[in-house]
């Protein structure tokens, strides 16, 4: 029952500056003609989803499309804080603006040092346009590749709780 379109950011913006892209006007530029083609695919509502770094794109366009262009978004294991390479988080967004539902996911045993649970529940309170806002926590799954705590492949892809993350963002939405 959905429609889905899996985005990267565009290969003339791959090696040192990549990470940079997620905060850019052109990257919401981009975002934009995907939110006008997915509705004439199909009459649905049209809501974006990040994962780890995605969330800061996500959070990014949400903040400058508003409603008009997109209905939801969906933050799952979000960066909280830049760091080692003091890359960008998506409090370093002007979330307080967004003016769509928010989804919130995290696993309570998320060891990657930039998505930690307490830090996603905190999330929350950034949100304060938005007319709903909820952090949900998943626990259990498979705790994966211990040597790639930030990777698809642990708590922090969800690893073995694939299907059911994705039914619990799909009845949420």
């Amino acid at each position: 029952g959905f429609l889905v379109a899996v985005v990267d950011r565009p290969s003339d913006w791959d090696g040192t500056d990549a990470d940079r892209f997620r905060t850019t006007p052109a990257h919401v530029e981009d975002a934009a003609a995907i939110a006008a083609v997915m509705p004439k695919e199909a009459p649905v509502p049209v809501w974006f989803v990040g994962t780890s770094r995605g969330t800061i794109s996500v959070a990014n366009i949400a903040s400058r499309l508003g409603g008009d262009k997109i209905d939801g978004i969906v933050l799952t294991s979000s960066v909280t804080n830049a760091g080692k390479n003091a890359q960008s988080s998506v409090p370093d967004v002007d979330v307080s603006g967004i003016k769509v539902p928010v989804l919130i996911l995290g696993h309570g045993d998320d060891d990657c040092y930039v998505t930690p649970w307490s830090e996603q529940q905190a999330l929350v309170k950034l949100f304060k346009g938005s007319p709903s806002v909820e952090a949900i926590r998943i626990d259990g799954g498979d705790q994966g590749n211990l040597q790639a705590t930030c990777g698809p492949f642990s708590h922090h892809g969800y690893m073995g709780q694939e299907k059911a993350v994705v039914a619990k963002i799909a009845s949420w939405i």
